[in-house]
């Protein structure tokens, strides 16, 4: 074992001891169903941002100035953003996260 190597698995186990936990894990079924949450976590984000996105772009449709967003936009922006194919409820649930967070203020959308 070189030096490098050494260094780097003495500052591990001591990471490991004084964490509790392990800082790797080395079973096969372990990753991979880490790696399936991972990509579900990554798609569920990048709708959530397409949402962002159609809301901030969202221009005033109506002579108020009421900015208008459609699950139909956030599907768009997932298309065009992010090569995603999202249905209406995915899109749907998505905007009405983003929309609760901005407290809807100035926005209108086609969501019950």
């Amino acid at each position: 074992m070189d030096q490098a190597t050494g260094w780097t698995a003495t500052v591990a186990a001591a990471a490991a001891v004084a964490t509790g936990r392990r800082l790797w894990v080395n079973r096969p079924a372990e990753r991979a169903r880490s790696a399936a949450e991972r990509g579900a976590e990554h798609r569920r984000r990048q709708i959530l941002n397409a949402a962002d996105w159609a809301i901030s772009g969202a221009v005033p449709r109506r002579e108020d100035g009421i900015r208008t967003v459609l699950v139909a936009d956030v599907q768009a922006r997932a298309e065009a953003d992010f090569d995603l194919r999202v249905s209406r409820a995915e899109a749907g649930a998505a905007l009405w996260q983003r929309l609760e967070l901005r407290l809807r203020i100035g926005i209108e959308t086609d969501l019950p």
